[in-house]
């Protein structure tokens, strides 16, 4: 079991990884991890109330707080706080933001609060190409819990527009028969979820088959080229 010196230890770590990845001074790092991610006014404030949160509660008090339950990250296998995570991080990364000095991306800022919360798959969803255009990405599929699966973002060039549609999946394990598996259980587990699809008139289904007939021609495509 997690003691409250380990939870201490791992807030102050949480702290100076952000302060390294954003390459920001400590104690102004602390300030923002404290405000934007555990909702405390300045880093002493949040370890006086995770203190008080592990002292009147023990650990389950912990595990069902509002803000201090995402330093249980990695400790429990409870995926009620990783969707919560989804759910909340952009108004983490927002809160940041309004009180950096300095702009940011606000698609780093999110990758760089995943990865100080151990969750670095989660970190590689969708980056900004680095072109004078800002892509704006939001849920394809505005039924289902987490946002991240289907993403899109609208694209005017030239006069034309387009629509980029992004899925969400592990880049090491990228295979055509893996991707269809992972689609296919998707489906499985959450059929139905899926309507209230942004575009009138697609599905799951539509864009499931969409997907894997653009990877079938583009690794026919690469292959033949080879």
């Amino acid at each position: 079991m997690i003691s409250l010196y380990q939870l201490k230890n791992k807030l102050n770590k949480q702290a100076k990884d952000f302060a390294l990845l954003l390459e920001l001074p400590d104690l102004y790092a602390q300030g923002l991890w404290s405000r934007g991610v555990y909702s405390c006014a300045h880093f002493s404030q949040a370890h006086e109330r995770l203190q008080e949160a592990f002292d009147s509660h023990n650990l389950n008090s912990i595990l069902e707080h509002n803000s201090f339950k995402y330093l249980m990250n990695n400790e429990y296998d409870d995926q009620e706080i990783i969707d919560s995570l989804h759910k909340e991080i952009e108004s983490m990364a927002s809160e940041i933001e309004s009180l950096m000095l300095a702009d940011i991306d606000t698609l780093e800022l999110i990758s760089t609060i995943y990865r100080v919360l151990g969750l670095p798959e989660d970190a590689q969803f969708i980056v900004n190409t680095g072109a004078d255009f800002r892509l704006e990405w939001r849920p394809y599929f505005d039924a289902f819990d987490d946002p991240l699966i289907v993403q899109y973002a609208d694209l005017k060039f030239q006069g034309r527009y387009y629509r980029l549609i992004a899925s969400k999946f592990p880049f090491e394990q990228l295979s055509i028969d893996n991707i269809k598996k992972y689609m296919y259980i998707n489906h499985v587990n959450h059929d139905g979820e899926f309507e209230g699809c942004i575009s009138e008139g697609n599905s799951f289904s539509k864009h499931e088959d969409w997907l894997m007939l653009t990877l079938e021609l583009f690794s026919d495509s690469v292959t033949k080229s080879v």
